[in-house]
């Protein structure tokens, strides 16, 4: 009966503690002595549920993290089995950092996916024009035409594309394509 009661009252401290805290709608599925099961439709992503599953097992209180990226839950064990409400809603602050770090840490995938579409068009260029040129060096050139081209008309934005492609040569502001 105590654990029933424990289990509600940490829901709905959870649920609260959330709403105020995150926009990740992270919301507590269950929870019961020693155990709480939460989920979040960010935790459906690999990598951040890797991370935020590492990154949970660290806490003091947290015995074991397992974090599934199918579900987008996390199930959480503690060391004791009953907490105080401060030692639960530091372990949820804690998941809701965490994930912000998890989320950050990585390239989105629309970034991944960009890096690898330049990286099979720079190969396709390379391969055209038999090595001569690459995305880089057409970046390069496009910059120095457009800022000889407009010099006499917009000075200001010339020079900013003249410094541009001249820093992109030092390696300044390379880009990096694999």
């Amino acid at each position: 009966m105590l654990g029933i009661i424990g289990g509600t009252i940490a829901s709905l401290i959870g649920n609260s503690l959330l709403s105020r805290l995150s926009t990740l709608n992270v919301n507590v599925i269950h929870a019961m002595p020693g155990r709480v099961r939460l989920q979040c439709n960010t935790w459906k992503n690999e990598n951040v549920a890797a991370v935020l599953a590492e990154f949970m097992k660290r806490h003091p209180l947290v015995k074991e993290a397992s974090c599934s990226p199918i579900t987008g839950s996390m199930v959480i064990s503690f060391k004791e089995l009953y907490l105080t409400n401060q030692q639960f809603q530091e372990v949820i602050e804690t998941a809701v950092k965490a994930t912000g770090k998890a989320v950050t840490a990585k390239k989105s995938e629309t970034t991944n996916k960009m890096i690898k579409v330049m990286g099979r068009l720079n190969q396709q260029v390379k391969i055209s024009t038999k090595g001569l040129l690459d995305i880089p060096a057409l970046i390069i050139l496009a910059l120095t035409i457009n800022g000889i081209r407009g010099f006499n008309t917009n000075r200001t934005n010339s020079l900013k594309e003249l410094i541009w492609a001249y820093r992109m040569l030092r390696g300044e502001e390379a880009m990096h394509i694999d």
